[in-house]
């Protein structure tokens, strides 16, 4: 699964517990056609409750979901590249969080993933430690607590994690895009929490974001990678060892930032992912190929790449989802079966979702609030009410920002956003 996302089974530290409720709420493929043009962005009333915004730490650029508390409950795990923390924000259960307690994670860390690395039912969180060119592990206590981070060795630059199966064990192992050495490191789990050597494989220029799938159906795990520095999307398919083939490149938009794999052809799963991963299942022939969107930060577009199911990809499809596009998942936000897209866009700080309509295509941008710098979009279920829910982490603030799924309501929530007559922030209340 990819990285800046989910499980694969898929400077300054302000006071804790701080929450604010607002009403705002092989060949290079030939160049992508014009961006299919939105119809007014106007915000979806109705497909959110208000957005709250927790403290977390200093520059939080990426979040993940996951049971570290082993009762059911949802908590968060979000990295602070200012401070060289990873901050873990216990759930309730009800879609809210306690107050942030931080734990080191090493030297810029960019991204977070969690996982069960010791097959023990205990969650793990893993950082990738972008300025010293580690990934740190911090094994969990199963009380929401973690212990001290173990680093292992991945390429220059590490900016993103997918944590997969790679070679077929069954155990966890770790890919990592290496952004300044242009390749793709894969550290291939022992089973206990602890790593391998990085086998490094060439990715493209730059690369930004990968995420992990089987994308030709042959049951082994292939990687696709986003490179910031040519602005292609790069897949590369598994050998079932671990070992990858060589990338096999297709042009993106400008400036791709993030990318998530999904089925956007046919039902999504129950967390709305499109069956990543189910196989051909219904709708057609296309139905359960894996399709990649992609962030382009450049020019404010998504692209979509659908796939043959044969580890290929056609031309890339852009659609306009707002300014500067930096993080990107999938979700079923309307409650259709349907996987749909969510953005979020550093320039003005917004959060798009684009609708699904089943084919393959997208709708028209529907604007929310997010937070100051979207860096990272993760979309999971915290209430366990089947429906989608958004966590995005601001960047260029302390906070990060949930939006609860509200699919079946009717209209008023989330009712203001730009371009919709929303009103001014409201109170801030404590989250203890």
């Amino acid at each position: 699964m990819r990285g800046r996302m989910r499980l694969w089974s898929a400077g300054r530290r302000s006071a804790a517990g701080l929450v604010m409720t607002a009403t705002l709420a092989a060949p290079v493929s030939a160049a992508p056609p014009a961006p299919s043009a939105p119809s007014g962005g106007a915000p979806r009333s109705g497909l959110f409750a208000l957005p709250e915004y927790y403290l977390s730490g200093h520059g939080p650029v990426s979040v993940a979901a996951g049971d570290l508390t082993g009762d059911g409950r949802q908590s968060l795990a979000a990295v602070n590249i200012a401070d060289g923390t990873v901050s873990v924000l216990l759930g309730r259960g009800d879609g809210t969080f306690g107050p942030p307690v931080p734990y080191p994670a090493g030297s810029g860390p960019s991204d977070v993933a969690i996982e069960d690395l010791r097959g023990v039912g205990v969650l793990d969180v893993i950082v990738a430690d972008s300025s010293s060119g580690l990934i740190s592990v911090l094994l969990g206590n199963g009380d929401g607590t973690l212990g001290l981070p173990v680093p292992y060795p991945a390429g220059p630059g590490p900016s993103s994690l997918s944590v997969d199966d790679f070679n077929g064990d069954s155990v966890p192992d770790v890919a990592a895009a290496d952004q300044y050495s242009g390749t793709v490191s894969v550290l291939l789990g022992r089973g206990d929490g602890t790593f391998g050597p990085p086998v490094p494989q060439l990715a493209g220029s730059a690369p930004s974001s990968l995420d992990s799938g089987d994308f030709n159906g042959d049951g082994i795990t292939d990687i696709a990678v986003v490179n910031l520095g040519d602005a292609t999307v790069s897949v590369l398919l598994g050998n079932g060892d671990g070992t990858l083939q060589p990338p096999r490149p297709y042009l993106t938009g400008p400036g791709p930032t993030d990318l998530a794999a999904a089925v956007l052809r046919g039902e999504s799963d129950d967390e709305g992912k499109g069956g990543a991963g189910k196989g051909k299942e219904g709708g057609g022939g296309d139905a359960g190929n894996l399709d990649l969107i992609v962030a382009n930060a450049g020019d404010g577009t998504v692209s979509v790449l659908l796939g043959n199911g044969d580890g290929t990809f056609q031309p890339a499809r852009p659609y306009l989802s707002g300014p500067g596009p930096s993080a990107v998942d999938t979700g079923d936000f309307s409650g259709d079966g349907i996987a749909d897209v969510a953005v979020g866009n550093a320039s003005d700080s917004t959060l798009s979702i684009l609708l699904g309509n089943g084919d393959g295509t997208l709708g028209p941008p529907l604007l929310h609030l997010a937070g100051p710098g979207p860096s990272t979009v993760e979309v999971d279920d915290l209430r366990g009410d089947g429906h989608s829910d958004v966590i995005v982490a601001n960047g260029r603030g302390s906070t990060v920002t949930v939006l609860l799924g509200n699919a079946a309501a009717g209209a008023g929530a989330d009712a203001g956003a730009p371009g919709g007559g929303g009103g001014a922030a409201g109170d801030a209340r404590d989250s203890c």
